[in-house]
C-alpha cells in the first residue's frame, strides 16, 4: 500500500477514534451497554415522577412544622417570629439537603438497575434463556406507586430478569476475600466493633453462598460487554447480604466512566 494511502487512512483512523470519543461522552447519555444507549431523559422521568411526590410530602411537612411554629409564638412570649423563622429555615434547609440526597441517590439506582437489566438482556439471549415479562401492576402494589410510573417499569424489568437468572444459580463458595469485604461494609456501616476473627465465625457459606453466586454471575454479565457510564456516575452495585438482622453487600463494579468531562 501506498505511504500516501497510509497516512490517509491514518489521518480517517484518527478521526474515527475522536468521533466515537466525543460520542461515548455525550452528556445526554447516561450510560451505553454495548451498542444500546440509556439517556438522561429516560433516568429524569424514572426520577422525576418520584421527586414529584418525596417534594409534594415535604411541602406538607414544612407546612404543618410552620404551623406548629406558629403556634408556639401565639403561646410562648419568650418565642418570637425571628426565633420561628430561624427554626424554620434551619428545618426546611435540613429536610431540602436529605431530599436531594435521596434522589441523587435514587437516579443512581435506576442507572444500574438499566445498566443490569440490559446486560443481563443480552447474556440470556446469548445463553438461549426466556426472560420474561416484567409485571409493572405487581410491583406497583409491592412498592404502593401508581403502575403506570416509568420507574416502576424499571424496576418490574430489572426484578423480572433477574429472578429469572438467579433460579440458574448454583452457590457459591466464599473466599476469604468476600468474608473480609462484607466484615469491612458491616465496620463502615457502624454494625459491629468487633475484631473480624470474632465476626468471622458466622461467615458462613450457608449465609453467604447465595449473594456471592449472585455476586458473581452480575461480574460474568458485566465483563460479557462494554458499558460506558456518563462521567457523573460511579456505579457500585450492591449484592445485599443480610446477617442477623443487619445488611451487608458485596460490590459489582459496572462499566468505566467515558474519557470526555460532562459539566
Amino acid at each position: 500500500m501506498k505511504p500516501r494511502r497510509l497516512a490517509t487512512l491514518a489521518v480517517v483512523g484518527a478521526l474515527l477514534a475522536g468521533a466515537l470519543t466525543a460520542c461515548r461522552a455525550d452528556p445526554s447519555v447516561a450510560a451505553y451497554v454495548d451498542g444500546a444507549q440509556i439517556t438522561e431523559a429516560e433516568v429524569d422521568e424514572a426520577v422525576g415522577e418520584i421527586a414529584d411526590l418525596l417534594s409534594a410530602d415535604l411541602d406538607q411537612g414544612l407546612a404543618q412544622f410552620q404551623e406548629m411554629l406558629d403556634q408556639q409564638v401565639a403561646q410562648d412570649d419568650e418565642f418570637d417570629t425571628a426565633d420561628a423563622e430561624s427554626q424554620y429555615q434551619e428545618y426546611a434547609s435540613e429536610q431540602q439537603g436529605q431530599l436531594a440526597e435521596q434522589m441523587q441517590a435514587l437516579r443512581t439506582w435506576v442507572v444500574e438497575m438499566r445498566v443490569l437489566t440490559e446486560a443481563a438482556n443480552q447474556y440470556a439471549d446469548e445463553l438461549e434463556i426466556t426472560i420474561p415479562a416484567g409485571d409493572p401492576a405487581g410491583m406497583a402494589q409491592e412498592l404502593g406507586l401508581p403502575a403506570d410510573f416509568a420507574f416502576v417499569a424499571v424496576v418490574a424489568d430489572y426484578d423480572a430478569v433477574r429472578s429469572q437468572l438467579q433460579g440458574t444459580l448454583e452457590p457459591a463458595e466464599p473466599t476469604e476475600a468476600d468474608k473480609r469485604e462484607v466484615y469491612d461494609n458491616l465496620v463502615a456501616e457502624g454494625h459491629t466493633q468487633e475484631p473480624y476473627e470474632s465476626v468471622q465465625q458466622v461467615l458462613t457459606a450457608e449465609v453467604l453462598a447465595e449473594p456471592v453466586a449472585m455476586r458473581n454471575l452480575f461480574e460474568e454479565i458485566v465483563n460479557g460487554v462494554e458499558i460506558t457510564l456518563n462521567p457523573r456516575y460511579d456505579l457500585q452495585f450492591r449484592i445485599e447480604v443480610q446477617l442477623f438482622g443487619v445488611e451487608s453487600w458485596l460490590t459489582v463494579s459496572l462499566g468505566d466512566p467515558a474519557v470526555a468531562e460532562v459539566s
